[in-house]
């Protein structure tokens, strides 16, 4: 992970989760590509819904609202 930015909270400033509203990942797939055609069926759905797995019980999350592109 390369961290780009960085600031100091105030100790007074809201949770890092309240303050934090976006973040980017990059991911080297080895020489595979992914079908662009694919990619445009993804961001012109109405939902990704993945499994997510906490304190031993699993929920089912939509994640399409967060991604951006």
């Amino acid at each position: 992970m390369r961290i780009l930015s960085i600031k100091e909270k105030n100790e007074h400033a809201p949770a890092l989760t309240k303050s934090i509203n976006s973040f980017e990942y990059r991911v080297n797939l080895k020489g595979n590509k992914l079908d662009p055609f694919s990619i445009e069926n993804l961001m012109n759905s109405g939902s990704l819904v993945i499994t997510r797995t906490t304190k031993g019980r699993e929920k089912q999350i939509d994640i399409r609202p967060y991604l951006e592109k």
